[in-house]
Formats: C-alpha cells, structure tokens, sequence
C-alpha cells in the first residue's frame, strides 16, 4: 500500500493545517525535491547523503504523525529502524518517549516509593515483542532507594508498601533461610530491562535442566536469572494482582521455573507457586510436571 495513502485513510485523521498542505506534501515527495522543508519546516527529518549522493527524500511529516505510523509498525520496529538514519532515529525516539503501558519502569517504581534512577530507554526488539498477555516488562536496578537489590531488600520493599515500614511480612512462601537459600546466591548484575513470560515455554515441564535450558535457547531466549523471575513475579503482582507462575489453587495449574543459579549442592533454584501465601523460592533436582522454564530476554550489556 502507498504510504501516504496508509497515513491518510488508515493512521490518523489530518487536522486542517495538514490538510491544507497535503497536496504540497505529495508534490514534494514525487518529485524528490526539497519543497518538503519549507512545507513542513518544524519535521526533523532532513535529506540524508552518502558520498554526496542525496538518498530518497523521508516524507517530510510533523513529529506526531510519525508517532502514529511508529505506533502501527510496532511489529516492523527494527527492521525500520535499520533502513536508514532518520527512521532510526525516529524508531528509537518513539521508543524513549512511548514505553509500553504494562510494562513496570522507574515511574512504576517511583510509584510504589522507590527512587531507582532513571530507567534506559527499552531496545526496539522488547517493544516489537512485548505482548503485555504473555509477557512481563520489567525495569531492574541495581538499587532501590541506595540500598542494593537484593531477595531480601526486594522481600521488605514490597512488604513495607503492603503493610507499613512497622510491620514485616515476608512475600516468601517459606523463609529462604530454612531453604539454604540467600541473597549471595544472586548472579552479579548491572541495571537492565527483562522481558519474561507469564509461563513456561511449551515442552518444557518434566524435563531436565539442560533439555529445558536447550529447548528455550532454540527458541530465541534464555533462562531467567534469579533476581529478574524474583522480582518481575512480585512487582507485576504489586501492581495487577496477579499471581504469575501460581500455586494449584482456585483450578490454577501449578506452575515454576527453574532459572540459572544454583544452591551449594548444585541443585537448580526454582520459582513459583505463587499466591496469597507467598512465592515459592526454593530448589529442585526432580524432573516434575509442575516444573518447567520461562522464556527471558535481557537489555544488551547486562
């Protein structure tokens, strides 16, 4: 479809000063000159050149119009974003300034009364993929109000909001400490976006850890990592309600997946069964149907 008729009949309905310029609009784009710019003077977008040869002119639109072509391209995001400088720009400044509504940032933390910094902008491929019915979005600092996040710090920040600085009640199911489990145990990392399923991959339930690990790398993603399945789980709860890889009450099909670190016995950690009770956080080396692996993605770098 001709994009200027996508824009026109399909993304937005053009006020009158759009409308009283459209025919220049088109004019400028067939004919490959700069009119665009002395029609449209407030667009960023500019001529690109390469080895002084002009490139295709970009259509020469205000910024909100390309929000709303941005917006219907969730799906084509990167790869418009590799087509050329100013699509690049325009993909990744659209990307900054429109996170995903489901998803938790540092405004969501901020809510819930913890001064995390500010977040990095989501890479495009977590906009393009993120579907907030099987997918959690989720911002992890390295601290959460100056002190480090940790299974502990992330147990009595979310306690504090639920029940007051005064009155401590642990989100565990079972105190981690009867379980040999501890905040050393989390993998060392640097602040960072996880995209994590609300289920396990499909096929892997009562497969071993190195078949589960092998089944979601073929899928295109990896294991969470403990703090990032810790975290993502209680936040989206503290926000929707939500119990995501829940215990089997109510119907619900009892669901936990391993992530990457281990206990002293070499035994892979899982988490979940998660519910008003509290979330499960513990250790198995048994193959069950219960148990099977999430699918993560992690910002670059972390």
């Amino acid at each position: 479809m001709n994009i200027y008729n996508y824009f026109y009949n399909n993304v937005v309905d053009f006020n009158n000063a759009i409308n009283s310029r459209w025919p220049q609009i088109e004019e400028g784009v067939s004919s490959g000159n700069n009119a665009l710019q002395s029609v449209y003077p407030e667009s960023p977008i500019k001529t690109e050149a390469t080895d002084n040869k002009p490139m295709h002119e970009m259509p020469c639109l205000p910024q909100d119009i390309w929000n709303e072509v941005l917006k219907h391209s969730k799906s084509d995001l990167v790869a418009l974003a590799c087509a050329s400088q100013s699509l690049n720009k325009l993909a990744h400044d659209y990307a900054k300034n429109n996170q995903p509504a489901d998803c938790f940032g540092a405004k969501d933390w901020k809510h819930f009364g913890a001064d995390v910094g500010v977040a990095h902008p989501i890479p495009l491929k977590m906009i393009q993929d993120f579907d907030s019915s099987k997918w959690m979005l989720t911002w992890i600092p390295e601290t959460i109000n100056g002190q480090e996040l940790t299974l502990s710090s992330m147990d009595q920040f979310v306690s504090d909001f639920k029940n007051g600085i005064d009155t401590f009640e642990s989100n565990y199911k079972y105190p981690l400490s009867d379980l040999g489990i501890h905040d050393k145990m989390v993998k060392p990392f640097k602040a960072h976006w996880v995209m994590l399923s609300k289920d396990v991959l499909d096929g892997t339930r009562e497969q071993n850890f190195a078949t589960q690990e092998k089944l979601v790398k073929a899928a295109g993603f990896e294991i969470p990592n403990l703090i990032d399945a810790v975290v993502s789980v209680l936040l989206h709860n503290l926000k929707t309600g939500d119990f995501i890889y829940p215990d089997s009450s109510n119907g619900r099909h009892l669901t936990s997946t391993r992530v990457q670190e281990q206990n002293e016995r070499g035994c892979q950690l899982v988490v979940g069964g998660f519910s008003a009770f509290g979330l499960f956080v513990c250790y198995s080396d048994y193959d069950r149907g219960y148990l099977g692996a999430s699918c993560a993605r992690k910002s670059i770098g972390t």
